[in-house]
């Protein structure tokens, strides 16, 4: 599969997406459908790592990318979603990031529901989760 969906955990609290050389946006749309489907299984939080070391599949990423954040961002145990990799934290997908952001100013987002900004590895992605969750802990 171009855009495999696979748990990184056996606990099953992160779903990691990873893009492959011949991912198309069709494949994307079907990707973050899966990642709500799975998310919406549980009663837990879950948390989102797209890991992008090919790039974005060829066309205009704004209105695919936009589609694909308001799904995650409505299913309410997703907490956070972080794009690794080092085709995912470069300067062109950080200013699509940038963009779409402001265009989600006013959106009403599920309890919680963050992007979790950009990480150049896999390990740093899963690093951030478990820091990001660790402090949430400290402050209930």
């Amino acid at each position: 599969m171009p855009l495999e969906v696979k748990w990184y955990d056996e606990a099953h609290t992160i779903l990691l997406g990873t893009i492959a050389k011949d991912t198309t946006w069709s494949d994307y749309h079907h990707a973050v459908d899966r990642i709500v489907y799975e998310a919406s299984q549980l009663t837990h939080q879950v948390d989102v790592i797209f890991y992008d070391d090919v790039g974005m599949p060829p066309g205009n990423p704004l209105p695919h990318i936009r589609k694909g954040i308001a799904k995650l961002a409505q299913q309410e145990n997703i907490a956070t979603s972080i794009i690794a990799g080092s085709r995912g934290s470069s300067g062109f997908v950080r200013a699509i990031f940038e963009a779409i952001g402001k265009m989600f100013g006013g959106l009403p987002m599920a309890t919680g529901s963050r992007f979790g900004g950009f990480a150049k590895t896999l390990d740093e992605a899963v690093a951030q989760i478990y820091k990001q969750r660790a402090e949430l802990q400290h402050s209930v």
